[in-house]
């Protein structure tokens, strides 16, 4: 197993070796590799197929995060992916929710379209997998969402005046914290990738998904719920 960040990068087979603790009257774990067989075996019958999953635990096993990205593009040089998350120490419920990928430079970011959250109760299982179906179904209409907001922000041209402004108010509002502040002036002027060379909230998204990387190796979920929130504000 590799190591990054606080979590632990594992295998299929490894997340499936993974001891789950036994339920109580109230609370009902379910195994991640149970989670991740759902949403695979979901995601095949839908006909969605996967390019790469990238699977990690923390807490010692207890919790568990995945993203998988699919083989389905969005716009240029953007895939559909999706986040799946469980626990089995009682941290959080279990989860799934949808994003893209910006293939040039592997930057993920969640859109807030399509969210499940289900306790650990006694019939998890079933409400969890018949959520995931219904959002698996509802995938295409999300792609062809993202492709209307992507373009948009993609449209909506920044002055570098205009964008001091949105970068110092979304520090104001907590949507990018002080570590953060300086790296991502840094990023969007002067981008790492050419691409991004535009001056566009498009642009901008990507400077902050770039300099969130190590935030989603470490903490993947709520580096999703962040970048979403700041995917909002932007395309206000």
């Amino acid at each position: 197993m590799a190591v990054k960040g606080s979590c632990e990068h594992v295998t299929l087979e490894e997340l499936a070796a993974l001891p789950t603790p036994s339920a109580t009257a109230t609370w009902h774990p379910v195994p991640h590799s149970r989670v991740m067989d759902m949403v695979l075996k979901t995601l095949d019958m839908m006909r969605f197929k996967v390019n790469v999953m990238d699977l990690a635990v923390a807490r010692e096993g207890g919790q568990f995060f995945g993203t998988l990205d699919l083989a389905t593009d969005i716009t240029d040089g953007v895939t559909l992916a999706v986040g799946v998350r469980n626990s089995v120490d009682q941290s959080f419920a279990v989860s799934f929710c949808c994003g893209e990928r910006v293939m040039v430079c592997s930057n993920l970011s969640f859109g807030s379209d399509i969210t499940i959250c289900k306790k650990h109760t006694a019939k998890v299982e079933d409400t969890f997998h018949g959520e995931v179906i219904k959002a698996c179904m509802a995938l295409r209409q999300y792609v062809s969402v993202s492709q209307v907001r992507i373009k948009r922000l993609q449209q909506l041209l920044v002055s570098e005046l205009e964008a001091d402004s949105l970068i110092l108010r979304s520090f104001e509002k907590g949507l990018v914290g002080a570590r953060m502040l300086q790296p991502l002036i840094n990023e969007w002027r002067k981008p790492s990738y050419p691409e991004f060379e535009a001056r566009n909230r498009w642009s901008l998204v990507n400077s902050y998904t770039h300099v969130m990387k190590e935030r989603f190796q470490a903490v993947p979920f709520q580096a999703a719920a962040e970048t979403q929130a700041f995917q909002q504000f932007l395309a206000v």
